[in-house]
């Protein structure tokens, strides 16, 4: 996804896009946002353990459960809201349990396959729809 295409969807900042080099059959891409606590990082993966990961986590058999970190606190299972984005079938989770810190409020996650392709997008400050936004323009391009 392209600095504008990231534009059309948030504010984005006037920090540079980072991009990481693909490593571990993956590829990944940061894009800050304008006003502090938004941001958006995209993950695509090809490797087949992610994509079997994925299928199993998704799968009606699958059992998720309630977490506790290291000081006690407790993280809630995460509840997914499955969808269709670009004829791809698509699931977002809101409050992914790495929320709190001063600069990350409310992060959330929309993960999707297409074309032997895991899209996972991992956004803060940014609603559902604009999740899905980003999704159609990554998915649109596989």
């Amino acid at each position: 996804m392209t600095v504008k295409e990231a534009s059309s969807v948030f504010l984005t900042g006037t920090y540079p896009l980072h991009a990481g080099a693909n490593v571990d059959d993956q590829s990944s891409c940061f894009y800050p946002g304008q006003h502090r606590g938004v941001l958006l990082e995209t993950n695509v993966s090809w490797s087949k353990e992610g994509l079997s990961n994925f299928t199993q986590l998704h799968s009606p058999f699958a059992i998720s459960a309630a977490g506790v970190t290291p000081s006690g606190a407790t993280i809630p299972a995460p509840e997914f809201i499955p969808l269709t984005v670009d004829g791809a079938a698509a699931y977002w989770v809101a409050d992914v349990g790495m929320s709190g810190s001063a600069f990350i409020d409310h992060l959330s996650q929309m993960s999707a396959e297409k074309h032997g392709y895991l899209v996972i997008l991992t956004s803060s400050g940014l609603t559902e729809a604009q999740d899905e936004r980003a999704m159609r323009i990554m998915l649109g391009r596989l």
